[in-house]
């Protein structure tokens, strides 16, 4: 969604969003604490927000606030204090990482002794807005087909892990 409509969705109840865009600055801080925090400013083509990342969401992303310009998928909790509107980052990841979202995805599994691994890579993961439906091959009874009660992020990484393992088949 676009960064310009955020406030707007704040204003109707929304206390969550993923935009995409580019961290513009960013500016490490310490807690009282000594822990280590950041803003940034991230952008898109409809304007830009500066989002907090607190300790130990900034330990695992600050990596990627290095990379200035890097084109990333961000994931804000959002409230409004007074008049103004508070960001906080939850999650990001390269951009590059969503590329081919998927809404759903289907494995066709061969071998009951795969499940274990692949539910694994499937369970591991980020939660996301991918459903995953699996149809085990049975020969003599026949497939059964299930859905993981958990929603994943598909990324290429992920589709890249199940490819190679023995016995699975990305079906769509």
């Amino acid at each position: 969604m676009p960064i310009s409509t955020l406030e707007v969705r704040v204003d109707k109840g929304q206390k969550a969003a993923r935009v995409a865009g580019v961290v513009l600055t960013s500016r490490e801080m310490k807690t009282k604490k000594g822990d280590r925090m950041a803003f940034a400013t991230i952008s898109d083509e409809s304007g830009q927000q500066e989002a907090v990342l607190f300790p130990k969401t900034y330990a695992m992303y600050a990596e990627i606030l290095t990379e200035k310009g890097m084109p990333i998928a961000v994931t804000l909790a959002m409230e409004k204090e007074g008049e103004r509107l508070r960001l906080s980052v939850e999650s990001m990841a390269p951009l590059e990482n969503f590329v081919g979202h998927r809404p759903q995805i289907t494995l066709k599994v061969g071998d009951i002794e795969v499940l274990q691994p692949l539910q694994q890579h499937l369970m591991n993961g980020e939660p996301g807005a991918t459903s995953c439906q699996i149809i085990l091959s049975r020969p003599n009874t026949g497939d059964v087909t299930f859905t993981l009660p958990k929603r994943i992020t598909c990324t290429k990484q992920l589709l890249a892990q199940i490819e190679v393992l023995d016995g699975v088949q990305l079906l769509q």
